[in-house]
């Protein structure tokens, strides 16, 4: 697989390093991911048409824009800023203490690999688990369930927060697997999680009662069911600490927060993210007690079913507090935004989609060679695209006047950043989106128009 790992520098050293952590010069680790994203692309495509010839309603436009719109502003901000938390502490303890144990093994020794294969799945159960069973771990993970569909492109929807607490979780691998071998096992474990993200894959038979699969996946999105099945790919881990739960034919799977058909009423990413961290922030000020923040206590602002989901203690023991009440699918039946196509739909898809999209894909793959301040203003210019689209998409005024203030700002960077004649085609483009803007907002007439069935 790969050569011995020991020759490296274990400090980020600059931000331009922290920034490309894994893909530093020195280090070069594994990144399977971003080599397989245009195969999950299109594995989502061939999701879609499968489920059509089943039947299945599944994909939901607003939705489905929701999700990859949540998995850029993750990709491109916790990718970029927070990366470095996900590689240099493993780097240190292995350089400090995991060479002294195991010295520099060499990545094709079956041992190394089946402890960071292990290593890895044992230690991203209990990182997801202290996602659901705190209030920070919480705050950064609920955006990937707060998604009332099911489907691939919700596995694209990750906290750009969750770094801060699912790394420190797996440093103790880095007592047994070098770097390398680690980061590979990680990149692969993902991939497999980004498939168990479907509705159309039945149960696998003998396979359930190891894997994690669909199926079980299914249940752990669910707000219906338990707070259960945190496995990566071993569902063993789930059996073993009574963690585990079956999906029943006689009980669908219910999924996000609550029967809002538009999560949290907004489609903007950027709330959609930190949402939680607001209440968790304010009742520990309020509470001074430090304790909030490692358990699911409830506060102020803290939305359903994170009442429904905290536990509650009787006779020395702890209970989930179940309240059926909130276990429903809105009036009309649909768990999603179904509006017909729009304008709205089309300016928001080419302004984000089509333009910011690209862009994304191509700041993470430069960005290791620019200077920090052009990072930052990159980032804040894709991000800003999507979260003022999402505003717009809500179709208030405040959504519009926050798109018109990106497009003008795009276009006064250009003027720094950009020579003739490029600096005035994005001045060309900036004022006829502007245009567009004001008039889809005035003709969209969103307010008025009632969710129907795509």
């Amino acid at each position: 697989m790969f050569s011995a790992f020991h020759d490296f520098e274990f400090r980020p050293g600059s931000l331009q390093r922290w920034i490309q952590a894994a893909g530093a010069p020195d280090l070069r680790l594994p990144d399977v991911t971003r080599k397989v994203l245009p195969f999950m692309l299109a594995c989502t495509v061939l999701e879609f048409f499968v489920a059509a010839l089943l039947h299945k309603k599944v994909y939901y436009r607003r939705q489905t824009w929701s999700n990859v719109a949540g998995g850029a502003i993750g990709f491109v901000l916790s990718g970029l800023f927070l990366r470095g938390l996900n590689v240099f502490p493993y780097l240190a303890v292995y350089h400090f203490i995991g060479l002294k144990l195991i010295g520099p093994a060499t990545s094709n020794n079956i041992w190394v690999n089946i402890f960071a294969f292990l290593g890895f799945d044992f230690t991203h159960y209990w990182a997801h688990r202290a996602g659901h069973v705190t209030n920070i771990g919480w705050a950064g993970h609920s955006v990937h369930h707060n998604s009332p569909d099911m489907n691939f492109t919700t596995a694209f929807r990750q906290g750009i927060t969750e770094p801060f607490i699912a790394c420190w979780f797996y440093l103790p691998v880095a007592l047994v697997s070098p770097p390398d071998v680690f980061f590979w096992h990680r990149s692969i474990n993902l991939v497999y999680q980004f498939f168990l993200h479907t509705q159309v894959i039945p149960k696998l038979g003998p396979l359930e009662w190891v894997l994690n699969t669909p199926s079980h996946h299914r249940v752990h999105h669910a707000r219906n069911y338990g707070r259960v099945n945190y496995a990566g790919v071993l569902i063993i881990w789930d059996r073993m600490f009574g963690t585990f739960e079956e999906e029943r034919d006689d009980k669908p799977c219910l999924y996000g927060l609550d029967e809002r058909q538009v999560p949290l009423d907004t489609h903007n990413p950027m709330w959609q993210q930190l949402f939680h961290w607001v209440p968790t922030i304010k009742m520990f000020f309020k509470t001074r007690n430090p304790m909030v923040l490692f358990t699911r206590a409830t506060g102020e602002g803290m939305l359903q079913p994170h009442v429904v989901d905290a536990l509650t203690s009787r006779d020395g023991k702890e209970y989930p507090k179940v309240n059926t009440t909130h276990f429903k699918l809105p009036k009309d039946g649909i768990p999603c935004d179904s509006r017909p196509l729009s304008l709205l739909d089309v300016y928001v898809a080419i302004q984000s989609l089509a333009l910011a999209g690209p862009a994304t894909l191509a700041i993470m793959r430069m960005c290791g060679g620019w200077t920090p301040v052009d990072t930052v203003v990159a980032v804040l210019h894709t991000g800003g695209a999507f979260t003022t689209c999402g505003m717009f998409l809500d179709g208030t005024k405040i959504g519009r006047n926050y798109e018109i203030a990106r497009l003008l700002l795009l276009a006064a960077t250009a003027w720094y950043y950009l020579a003739a004649p490029y600096v005035y085609w994005v001045q060309i483009y900036g004022a006829i989106s502007i245009a567009v803007c004001c008039f889809v907002h005035s003709t969209s007439g969103l307010h008025a128009t009632k969710a129907k069935k795509a």
